[in-house]
């Protein structure tokens, strides 16, 4: 099961004049955010709306489900490879699925995405896929987007599957992309398991360590990557994540190495997103969509995942030993 969890802040400057115009006609403006992954699992998007909050109070609006959602929308998604097409449902998912929403200015239940049910239809890499909106029956929609489902991205470990981290030296991540895949993210997860002898409890714990988030891949690459770290950041994550507990003694257990790629649509919002605007002379910050009309994406990710890779028995001495981490307790 994928979904996407995204919170949409919009800022918008003035143009250059003393008298300010906030409101203007309404328009039927969505917002929608989905990454479809060909993974054979069920996928969930979120579909909402920009508003105008009543009496200029766009706080209060924000925690109005009606001024956020619609209430009259249809969502279906076309794939354009083999002709078939399936109308999305809307699904409450804190109740259902304990997906909450993170707090902030939206209301936070409930909490709507729509759903794209993998029984209903079935795609696979290459293959094209449309998204339209339609909202009182009309049999034209008022908004449309298309992704390509991404090749998908596999890890490529060593021939020993054993990870080391030295201290100032580099640790080496290789994997193999397909054509569209044009940014990625790299995910470590460490796993631990702790002993107090105060106690004589035993915790097993997880750290979620994101390597790389949103990283380009050059254009010049087309099918294998290297991605290197200085291996000190493989410390420091655990010295962000442990107390030093002088009753705890810790073992460390296997790796999982996660690596999630994604397309041109959200290489190019994230590229929009991240440009350093200023005070320019329109006085306008730039905003990137592949909706026909709206703001936000629909595009396509691919993952990969390889658990029990282990630690290199050097890495191990390090951790007892090292100024930096002896005081975890490290056997």
């Amino acid at each position: 099961m994928r979904y996407l969890y995204f919170v949409l802040i919009l800022v918008v400057f003035s143009a250059c004049s003393n008298e300010i115009d906030l409101y203007a006609d309404w328009e039927n403006i969505p917002v929608v955010f989905g990454l479809v992954e060909a993974d054979g699992t069920d996928q969930y998007l979120r579909v909402e709306r920009v508003f105008q909050g009543e009496d200029g109070n766009a706080f209060d609006a924000a925690q109005n489900i009606d001024s956020i959602y619609y209430s009259n929308a249809s969502v279906f998604i076309t794939n354009e490879t083999t002709g078939a097409s399936t109308l999305l449902e809307k699904t409450e998912v804190s109740s259902t699925l304990n997906l909450d929403r993170d707090p902030g200015l939206f209301a936070r239940e409930p909490n709507f995405l729509y759903k794209l049910d993998a029984d209903d239809l079935s795609y696979q890499a290459g293959d094209m896929l449309t998204l339209e909106l339609f909202q009182n029956g009309v049999d034209v929609p008022f908004s449309v987007a298309q992704t390509n489902i991404l090749q998908p991205v596999e890890y490529i470990p060593n021939s020993s599957d054993i990870i080391s981290f030295r201290p100032g030296k580099p640790t080496s991540f290789n994997f193999e992309f397909g054509p569209n895949s044009k940014l990625f993210d790299l995910i470590l997860y460490l796993n631990i398991t702790e002993f107090d002898s105060a106690d004589e409890s035993i915790t097993e714990k997880s750290i979620k360590w994101v390597v790389a988030r949103g990283v380009n891949i050059p254009d010049e690459v087309t099918a294998f990557y290297t991605y290197s770290i200085q291996g000190d950041g493989f410390y420091a994550a655990l010295l962000d994540n442990l107390e030093v507990v002088p009753t705890v003694t810790r073992f460390f257990g296997e790796i999982s190495v996660e690596f999630i790629a994604a397309g041109e649509e959200l290489k190019l919002f994230n590229e929009i997103a991240q440009v350093n605007t200023g005070i320019t002379s329109a006085q306008e910050i730039p905003v990137y969509s592949n909706l026909s009309n709206g703001l936000g994406i629909f595009s396509s990710k691919s993952t990969s995942r390889v658990d029990e890779l282990t630690l290199s028995e050097v890495t191990i001495d390090s951790l007892r030993n090292s100024e930096l981490t002896e005081a975890l307790n490290f056997n």
